[in-house]
């Protein structure tokens, strides 16, 4: 229940809250988060607010003792960083209208742990062996098409179309965000589940009293068939979003089954489950050596008919480190060197894959380049420098039977 309005400016932190919900009107959970402040700070004079008043107010919340008077215990890291964030909310509103003089720091929250929210295969086999008959279909429903529970419930025939495989919902959760109906696309596991219901007029899932149901129904029955092990119906909706990526989907199919945006949908993107698993069986020792390359030939993303060339010339090579070499030789325009080590093969070890800028200067030209008389000694005539690079270009990668490539300049 709401307290009635301060007359006047509030002096004490007591009448502050009293104030503030007065003039806000805001949730029951937001009333519920500030009973530990109220309770903690009542009496407390709004001129001794300072800067420090929410770094104590989170100290008592540490030590102090939440839940129900028979079983008391320490307050959870969600808990109290809620509880942390509704006081600023009410002090922030306050210093905005110059009741207080300065706005406390917030302290450094511990962040809570993110579970999984999803259900595995042998706990959906414990929920649904369990549930009573009138339930079954609907909680079924959430979980093969990944709707929210609200949306299962509010669902009339209206709204279900059998020959197209869709429902469209005019009433879900952010139809004032969107303004858009949700379309629902009906797998044949959930198609079956309506074909199997009788009626056909008002709303599609009824309870045993022909009523429709209500997401905090099925939250209860949920946790009476499973004696309080489980009773998060939304984690079904997390199911199947897990199932999509585990079977190959994208973030972009997640999004479209579950009617969220890219973003929201990365939410369901953990690396777990299926996927963990197939990971981990691809994954070698590391007390192992490292596996040879497949292809000896060069790492880096060529052309076409650089590609060809390689190929070829491996081919002729008697051995393959020395045909890998002499492809990444050939590539390159290093015809001349003799200075490469032969166990310097192209791939991840060889200087010319490995991203490494500049040349060796024993593999330069010793002669300046006949049209640039006066440059310096890294733009040797050559694969190097500017000029002479489209020629080399030009013959380097000339294939036979083909006509010559154009001369652009490329990098080497």
């Amino acid at each position: 229940m709401g307290q009635p309005a301060i007359a006047g400016q509030p002096e004490s932190v007591g009448e502050l809250i009293a104030s503030w919900i007065a003039t806000m009107a805001p949730s029951e959970w937001s009333r519920f988060m500030l009973d530990s402040w109220k309770n903690a700070a009542w009496s407390t004079p709004l001129k001794a607010v300072d800067r420090d008043h929410l770094i104590r107010f989170h100290q008592h919340l540490k030590i102090a003792k939440g839940g129900q008077k028979q079983q008391p215990r320490p307050n959870g890291p969600r808990t109290i960083q809620a509880k942390v964030l509704q006081a600023a909310r009410v002090l922030r509103w306050a210093h905005r209208r110059g009741l207080i003089k300065v706005m406390p720091d917030l302290p450094t929250l511990e962040k809570p742990p993110r579970h999984p929210k999803d259900y595995n295969r042998s706990q959906l086999q414990e929920i649904f062996g369990t549930l009573p008959k009138s339930p079954e279909p609907i909680l079924r429903f959430i979980l093969e098409t990944g709707c929210r529970p609200s949306e299962a419930c509010k669902m009339g025939w209206e709204e279900v179309d059998l020959n197209a495989n869709l429902c469209v919902i005019d009433r879900h959760k952010v139809v004032k965000r969107t303004g858009e109906p949700r379309t629902i696309a009906l797998s044949p596991a959930a198609r079956d589940i309506l074909e199997k219901i009788p009626h056909r007029e008002g709303h599609v899932f009824l309870n045993r009293l022909k009523q429709p149901f209500k997401p905090g129904g099925l939250r209860s029955t949920l946790r009476r068939s499973t004696k309080k092990k489980f009773s998060r119906v939304y984690s079904l909706r997390h199911t199947r979003a897990q199932s999509i990526l585990d079977n190959g989907g994208t973030l972009e199919d997640v999004a479209a089954i579950l009617g969220n945006s890219v973003n929201t949908a990365s939410v369901y993107a953990k690396i777990r489950g299926e996927r963990a698993r197939r990971v981990a069986a691809t994954l070698p020792s590391p007390l192992q050596p490292t596996p040879a390359a497949d292809s000896p030939l060069c790492r880096r993303q060529h052309d076409p008919i650089t590609m060809e060339i390689m190929k070829s010339r491996e081919k002729e090579a008697p051995a393959g480190q020395a045909g890998a070499l002499e492809a990444c030789i050939a590539y390159h325009g290093l015809k001349n060197s003799t200075s490469t080590p032969t166990g310097s093969r192209a791939g991840p070890g060889c200087w010319c894959c490995s991203g490494r800028p500049g040349r060796p200067s024993s593999i330069r030209s010793a002669s300046p380049c006949p049209g640039r008389p006066n440059t310096r000694a890294s733009t040797r005539a050559g694969p190097g420098c500017r000029c002479c690079r489209s020629r080399w270009w030009q013959s380097a990668l000339q294939v036979p039977g083909q006509r010559p490539r154009p001369s652009v300049p490329r990098p080497i």
